[in-house]
């Protein structure tokens, strides 16, 4: 293990005490910080330490947004909000996994784009809807979609 990370895990970790989930998501932010993400073997050991199940770690680092079990550049969002839906959000997924190659809930090959839904943006009425680092878009269609990621590349 390396031994950043070894020094942070046994920071968080006290013998026989179960760990609050305040300490673990902060743990896993700093784990975050010194190698840019949370990779799959340093879940595991977290997990093993935290005597904790590995998918249930997974899971929290997917629920807290700011925390990455891999790398990525861009993180993009599709709302798949009622309004959306009806406009052609699942339109632009099939886009993104057809022609960009980029899966929900995958990061795309090279580490460029992470892909994932989201519930409503409340911008309904400017719908579809998209959310790159934090910049949204609207009225998304498959040709601005196109000229979008490129400014991303």
């Amino acid at each position: 293990m390396e031994e950043q990370i070894r020094e942070i895990i046994e920071y968080y970790t006290k013998e026989g005490e179960m760990i609050s989930q305040e300490d673990l998501v902060n743990m896993l932010r700093e784990i975050q910080d010194v190698k840019g993400c949370i990779p799959a073997a340093v879940q595991k050991q977290v997990a093993e330490v935290t005597k904790m199940k590995e998918t249930f770690l997974a899971a929290v680092i997917k629920r807290y947004p700011s925390l990455k079990a891999e790398n990525y550049r861009h993180e993009i969002q599709i709302c798949v909000g009622a309004g959306c839906s009806a406009k052609g959000s699942y339109d632009l997924l099939k886009i993104l996994e057809k022609k960009w190659k980029i899966r929900q809930g995958e990061v795309s090959e090279g580490g460029r784009f992470y892909l994932r839904t989201s519930g409503c943006m409340k911008q309904c009425a400017k719908g579809p809807n998209m959310m790159i680092d934090g910049t949204v878009y609207h009225q998304v269609t498959e040709e601005s979609l196109g000229e979008i990621l490129k400014a991303y590349r």
